[in-house]
């Protein structure tokens, strides 16, 4: 733990030193399923001092993805959290130094490397986003209007929020697919998408085995019932 909170705080010397860092973090992930939470912030915190901030926002969703406590949910959502906090605070300020020229000196190189940095993020933001990358092709530029970048400052930020409520279920759920009051719990977050919820109570039935059930397996199919009912 030790070495890998080392590798994490300071990635251009592990580099220096020939060492693959990222490697090593995962393996260690791969050994110490009970250091998880602090594992994987490693591992985001390395690519993100490295200047790889896309790198780094995978890590915390491969991390969500695959994550079955509740604690290192929390962690983990904390930090990432903050990440993103970080990330808008960056753009502010980058925003705020172009409208004011200042003295210009030595740390002249540095801001340009974080504005450099900062329209990474948000190129790689957009990518996810359905229809962009067909727009830019008509485009023929394929550039990101400097309207796209202010609406990209909270757009990450906000999703991540909005997501929490099912990030947090998808942990449970990994923990125990038998738990038929967070299965149910769960359509309640799906009641104004008729699609979705249908799929959840599909994804349901699929899951739970009623003889490990936790709680009545017959609820699922009641309110499986009584949702078309309604429709």
């Amino acid at each position: 733990m030790e070495m890998c909170e080392f590798i994490s705080r300071h990635p251009k010397r592990s580099q220096h030193l020939k060492v693959n860092g990222e490697l090593i973090l995962r393996h260690a992930l791969a050994q110490y399923s009970d250091e998880g939470g602090r594992l994987w912030i490693f591992l985001a915190d390395y690519h993100t001092r490295m200047g790889l901030f896309g790198k780094a926002r995978d890590a915390f969703e491969e991390a969500l993805a695959q994550l079955n406590r509740a604690r290192d949910f929390g962690i983990i959502f904390n930090a990432y959290m903050k990440f993103e906090e970080a990330m808008l605070d960056l753009d502010i300020e980058d925003s705020s130094s172009d409208e004011s020229e200042g003295d210009k000196n030595s740390s002249d190189s540095e801001e340009e490397s974080l504005s450099s940095q900062i329209d990474m993020l948000l190129d790689f933001t957009y990518k996810d986003i359905p229809g962009r990358n067909q727009e830019s092709e008509d485009d023929g530029e394929g550039k990101l209007t400097k309207e796209d970048k202010e609406n990209m400052k909270f757009f990450r930020l906000e999703n991540l929020i909005e997501r929490r409520p099912f990030l947090l279920s998808n942990v449970v759920l990994r923990q125990n697919p038998n738990n038929v009051n967070e299965w149910i719990s769960r359509l309640k977050l799906c009641k104004e998408d008729v699609y979705l919820a249908i799929k959840t109570f599909t994804e349901a039935i699929q899951a739970i085995d009623p003889m490990q059930a936790v709680g009545k397996a017959s609820k699922i199919w009641i309110e499986f019932a009584g949702f078309y009912e309604q429709y």
